[in-house]
């Protein structure tokens, strides 16, 4: 089993509870592929709060959980805050990690620009609904 120590380790963790290589986490988030690979060998051991964002945003997991091991390594396991899916809109979980998961189709410079936005996001219940009902009254007028 791997420890949870590290930012590595939990990288490690959680590529692979989603089933992501190198190669596709560096696709993802736009970070090239030694500098993933930099990470997850404990190479590099602290990372800036963008690159966690986007990372953690590619993996579908807690940006703090990432960067610090606090917490759940799912955010919508959260004990102390609803999740995402919890919230009025029942799609929104589905649709952040969605639209995460539309992150391999941006240039590398949109995903570093929306990669730290969608991380926040999730890990913040009131901000998801309130996104939500704005897209809501936009799609209406």
């Amino acid at each position: 089993m791997v420890e949870n120590d590290s930012i590595g380790s939990r990288l490690k963790i959680a590529m692979s509870a989603r089933g992501m290589s190198i190669t596709s986490l560096s696709s993802c988030s736009g970070i090239s592929y030694q500098g993933v690979r930099k990470i997850v060998l404990a190479q590099t051991k602290n990372i800036n709060a963008s690159t966690c964002a986007m990372l953690a945003t590619c993996l579908g997991v807690s940006p703090t959980w990432l960067g610090t091991g606090d917490g759940p390594m799912d955010p919508q396991r959260n004990a102390a805050a609803p999740s995402v899916a919890a919230v009025d809109e029942p799609t929104i979980g589905a649709t952040i990690l969605q639209l995460g998961s539309q992150l391999t189709t941006l240039s590398p410079m949109a995903r570093a620009s929306i990669a730290p936005l969608i991380a926040r996001v999730v890990e913040n219940p009131d901000l998801a609904a309130e996104a939500a009902r704005t897209a809501d009254a936009i799609a209406r007028s």
